[in-house]
């Protein structure tokens, strides 16, 4: 739960800077691609995850 919480937390510190710093070193359409490339990354490490959560016993 520790490490849910940095996260979490570290998402909202973090976050705007990183992004000031792509969009400033390499532009507006690039950030988008990142940003699709993280939430990829994302749901490739739900997918196999969610359905098991998803299971009602």
């Amino acid at each position: 739960m520790g490490i849910y919480n940095a996260a979490w937390s570290g998402r909202t510190l973090f976050a705007p800077a990183l992004g000031t710093w792509a969009y400033g070193q390499f532009g507006g359409p690039l950030l988008w691609w990142l940003c699709a490339g993280v939430a990829g990354l994302a749901l490739m490490l739900h997918g196999p995850v969610l359905p098991r959560m998803l299971v009602r016993e």
